[in-house]
């Protein structure tokens, strides 16, 4: 049976139906301000930019390469790591973007020392939330929030099709050069 018009948009687009009804959840826990204090950055105190995923093989990976291409001081971990190196297809869909992602090392939370000055963006809602608890003093936003089109919910690309991890990085590349902006701007 051949997926439906909508069912391949859905798929190519944001992951799925479950990642397009989390992205809309997500939008509605936005608009209604239950998310609105991952949109409160401030600039000026931001230092280094530390992207924050599941697995830190796909999502934050890229991120932490696109953000250090831009000449941003980045890193990044995944909260549940434990592999050893990207994901096959995220360096492949990466170097399609002309990002080398094969040198990469995933790192868990404890590989990674935070200080005051750090930003942690994350992909995901419920991650900001774990996060939160981790480091309560710590400045924490959802990536996507800085995209456009806005997408709190960046869904995890890992086990899916090019079309989406380049829908995926496109939405990160859109955000990242927003906080870059940002961070300029606050230099100023």
């Amino acid at each position: 049976m051949f997926p439906s018009a909508l069912e391949q948009t859905l798929k190519d687009e944001f992951g799925g139906k479950r990642a397009w009804l989390r992205h809309a959840w997500a939008l509605m826990a936005l608009r209604s301000g239950q998310l609105s204090h991952f949109t409160q950055v401030d600039f000026h105190t931001v230092r280094r930019v530390v992207f924050v995923c599941k697995g830190n093989i796909c999502r934050s990976a890229y991120a932490h390469a696109r953000a250090r291409q831009l000449g941003l001081y980045t890193d990044s971990f995944g909260l549940e790591a434990d592999a050893l190196h990207a994901d096959a297809d995220a360096i492949q869909n990466a170097t399609a973007r002309q990002l080398d992602l094969s040198a990469h090392t995933p790192k868990a939370p404890h590989q990674l020392r935070l200080t005051e000055t750090d930003l942690l963006a994350a992909m995901e809602p419920q991650q900001c939330l774990q996060l939160e608890k981790q480091y309560p003093n710590a400045q924490i936003t959802l990536l996507g929030l800085w995209a456009s089109p806005r997408r709190p919910y960046i869904h995890d690309p890992y086990g899916h099709g090019s079309r989406y991890f380049q829908a995926c990085f496109s939405t990160i590349d859109s955000a990242v050069d927003c906080i870059a902006k940002n961070l300029i701007e606050a230099e100023r």
